[in-house]
């Protein structure tokens, strides 16, 4: 898909040249809950972007009961092409995600979370890429926002903003936090399921995968915020191990027609979050103490008590989890193996801000 053609467009009116209103070609899409902390400094990198095409952002609020809207209106007179959208119509970042893309009529949508903070280059990159990819990830960081020693896990690493679950382990995924989407792309894969509370990110993924399309990755960089407290590392991590349960039911159609036509990949070539990978027993654990001793060592309990946290939220979440009956199964597609193929040969594409403009790959291809 070429992008349309935004150029202002004029017309001559009684001798005056009169310009038309430029329709966005981007549209950044904000969910948000309970913000107020923290949207104003998302917002303040927002407003750095420097971009050469017409953008907007959509802050989709999803039924705020502090503050949120109020710090969001203080950035209406720097932020001229805000708008604050109604997004309470039912509870959760999915739907609040979707009711900002159907609030949008701009070709590429463009997704970042309210409590994290894009780089000043972050649009630029995502505009650039969008040309040549339909869906795109970017980098992640995890310096700028946490500090050493702080209760948050500990595995995460900067660079490419991607994962592998066990539940679908040849299939990578990208953040919800970061990444952009071509409009038709989505509204063809019907955009995020909202029945699903957690891992709606790697769902997403693999829908838009299994209808033919990569993931490709480029140079966007995103500060991502990790949690800081117990509760919250608890609440995550039972959360994401419920989600597993979730997906294995969703995904049981594809992985039974993945492993009928090849034997599963090692799950050792997964990547983070490494709580979904277990390699061989004895190296495993071996390695986990060594970690931990360390830590110890430096006086880094806080952290330590964290990835504690997190590997048994996590294994209740699995074991205790029950699947959601109520979400709509996934049928495998015809050319699976193909597409098995492709990203077991290259996982996802990556893309220099410098590459000359290509068409995308087309569906099914």
């Amino acid at each position: 898909m070429h992008a349309p053609d935004f150029s202002p467009a004029a017309s001559l009116f009684g001798g005056f040249i009169v310009h038309a209103t430029v329709p966005p070609l981007i549209s950044v899409i904000v969910p948000v809950y309970n913000a107020a902390e923290t949207i104003g400094e998302q917002l303040d990198a927002l407003a750095r972007q420097v971009v050469d095409v017409p953008w907007e952002i959509l802050v989709c609020d999803n039924g705020s009961t502090d503050q949120t809207r109020a710090v969001v209106e203080q950035w209406r007179a720097k932020l001229p092409q805000l708008r604050l959208i109604d997004a309470s119509r039912r509870r959760g970042a999915s739907a609040a995600r979707n009711v900002g893309a159907a609030a949008s009529g701009a070709p590429y949508l463009v997704f970042c979370d309210a409590d994290d903070v894009v780089a000043d280059d972050w649009l630029l990159a995502f505009s650039s890429a969008l040309e040549r990819a339909p869906y795109v990830g970017g980098q992640v960081e995890f310096d700028r926002l946490n500090s050493r020693g702080n209760a948050s896990v500990t595995w995460s690493h900067s660079g490419p903003f991607v994962f592998k679950l066990e539940v679908l382990p040849d299939f990578p995924a990208t953040g919800s936090g970061s990444f952009g989407i071509r409009r038709d792309l989505y509204c063809e894969v019907n955009g995020f399921d909202e029945d699903l509370r957690t891992c709606e990110d790697a769902d997403l993924a693999w829908r838009i995968q299994l209808a033919g399309y990569p993931l490709s990755i480029c140079d966007a960089e995103y500060h991502l915020r990790q949690r800081r407290s117990l509760r919250k590392i608890a609440r995550q991590s039972y959360s994401w191990g419920t989600g597993q349960a979730v997906l294995s039911y969703r995904y049981a159609r594809v992985i039974r027609a993945i492993g009928d036509l090849n034997p599963p990949t090692d799950p050792s070539s997964t990547s983070r979050p490494p709580i979904e990978v277990i390699s061989s027993g004895g190296r495993w654990l071996r390695a986990k103490l060594a970690a931990a001793f360390r830590r110890l060592a430096a006086g880094e309990i806080k952290p330590l008590i964290a990835n504690a946290t997190w590997q048994v939220g996590h294994q209740l979440g699995r074991r205790f989890g029950k699947p959601d009956t109520n979400v709509t199964q996934i049928d495998p597609p015809p050319n699976l193996n193909d597409i098995l193929i492709r990203v077991r040969r290259q996982p996802w594409v990556p893309l220099a801000r410098e590459e000359t403009a290509r068409p995308p790959e087309s569906a099914g291809a």
